[in-house]
């Protein structure tokens, strides 16, 4: 899908139109009457605007080049001296194009469509700095300034791509003037304005319609003489659709005319009456005008104005684009903000914690050192009477718990802060009886912390020789 731009059209006294242009085509989006001026604001929501221009002033010029050359600036202003004589210093060339163009024997026949404005009192005398025109002042924030006629060529052509017609006469009426456009092997031939006040019916201030139907017939016969292979040229009416309820031209009741629904048929916003059809449809020439741009060399202001509304709208993006980036920074950063807030409250949070703890740490600590310091007394502590050992019972458990192939000597019996510690010297012929012995004494309850020393082995004899060291438990 092709990219969408919007452009809006204005006439003085003939309203406004907003369009939304994807893929090339126009479509109308609100039409309203009253009259209006570009601000800033528009210059902004729209890409083109485009003032249309009613009434100005035209001629076709006939240039005859070598075959296959175009036409140049000079040759039509050679061509517009000689048809204007002695009127040419009155008039200022505002634009033109190549109407139509065909190649014979003689060479290439160009017909170029001129556009002419009328100079200023002091531009005719001479003066310096270039007066106003016969158009009005120059608005300022308008891209374009196009003649009405612009959108009259452009509804043909339009007309032409869709149905497919190379040859048909396009009318279009207005309350003031009607149009008729003759439409030939494919290119627009011939434009012709007729102004009501021309066609008057008396003193009753009306059209009068058989002369109007008299100059249109004649109008058709001189494109079918200039053009003896064409035959028929069909009347063409544009309407914004099938049924937009305008009255027929009464001078055209008995010709049979056929109806082009340009697509721009309600909803769109704004006014509507039957009476602005041909309003909506020339906004709607204009849109296409704009749109294609073969028009440009009639734009009033030149393409100043675009420049300039180009650059309006540059530096309304930027800002628009500054102003978001700004509010994004500020949304960062306040993001940022809060996040460290919410950062910082947490760690004061865990450092009042961490104190707590580290207050129950320090008391555990200390309670640790009373307790060690209470058991440490505890030991010092010697009872007034202890009971007498089992010297029997712990003899008999030595004896038993020895190999059978063992023997012991050196036993003595130590007493220290109230605990006998007995220590004797064992020799045994196997190795592996070890550690069972020591298993044995372990699970007596006389004995605790039952520890041998080093086993030595003799080399002559093969006899294993340790010492044994306990504690005595009183029973």
């Amino acid at each position: 899908m092709g990219k969408t731009r919007n452009i809006l059209t204005f006439i003085p006294s003939q309203g406004r139109a907003t369009f939304k242009v994807r893929d090339g085509h126009p479509r109308l989006e609100s039409f309203h009457t009253a009259e209006w001026m570009p601000d800033y604001a528009s210059v902004h929501a729209y890409h083109h605007i485009v003032k249309g221009l009613a009434g100005t002033r035209f001629l076709h010029l006939d240039i005859q080049t070598p075959f296959g050359e175009s036409v140049t600036d000079e040759a039509v202003e050679k061509a517009l001296s000689e048809s204007l004589g002695k009127k040419r210093g009155l008039y200022r060339l505002q634009g033109w194009h190549l109407f139509f163009a065909e190649d014979t024997n003689q060479g290439s026949n160009h017909r170029v469509f001129a556009e002419l404005a009328v100079f200023a009192a002091n531009e005719v005398n001479g003066g310096e700095g270039g007066g106003a025109t016969d158009k009005e002042k120059i608005p300022r924030l308008v891209d374009a300034w196009l003649p009405v006629e612009a959108a009259i060529e452009s509804l043909a052509e339009n007309f032409a791509i869709e149905t497919g017609q190379a040859d048909f006469q396009l009318l279009l009426p207005f309350a003031s003037y009607l149009y008729s456009l003759l439409f030939i092997a494919g290119q627009p031939f011939h434009l012709l304005r007729l102004n009501q006040e021309n066609f008057v019916e008396g003193n009753t201030g009306t059209w009068n319609w058989n002369e109007v139907e008299t100059r249109l017939i004649r109008h058709r016969e001189f494109g079918l003489a200039a053009r003896p292979t064409v035959t028929e040229l069909g009347m063409v009416l544009p309407t914004l659709s099938k049924n937009d309820g305008r009255a027929p031209i009464p001078a055209l009741k008995n010709w049979k005319i056929r109806a082009w629904d340009c697509g721009c048929a309600k909803p769109f916003k704004g006014d509507w009456d039957p009476k602005y059809s041909s309003a909506i449809l020339v906004h709607f020439g204009l849109a296409l005008a704009a749109t294609t741009g073969h028009w440009e060399s009639h734009d009033g202001l030149s393409g100043v104005g675009h420049q300039r509304n180009i650059t309006l709208r540059q530096s309304f993006l930027a800002a628009k684009t500054t102003a978001l980036a700004l509010i994004l920074c500020l949304t960062a950063w306040g993001a940022y903000l809060f996040r460290h807030h919410r950062v910082e409250t947490r760690i004061a949070a865990l450092a009042a914690e961490a104190r707590v703890h580290g207050g129950q740490v320090e008391s555990i600590e200390r309670l640790r050192i009373e307790k060690n310091g209470l058991e440490e007394e505890l030991l010092r502590m010697q009872p007034v009477w202890t009971k007498p050992l089992a010297w029997d019972a712990i003899l008999a458990v030595i004896t038993q718990a020895l190999p059978t192939e063992a023997g012991m000597e050196g036993l003595a019996a130590m007493n220290s802060e109230g605990t006998t510690r007995l220590s004797f010297k064992v020799w045994v012929k196997d190795w592996d009886e070890v550690g069972a012995m020591q298993e044995k004494l372990s699970a007596s309850p006389y004995f605790s912390h039952v520890e041998l020393s080093e086993q030595k082995r003799d080399s002559q004899s093969g006899i294993v020789a340790f010492y044994v060291n306990c504690r005595l438990r009183r029973i």
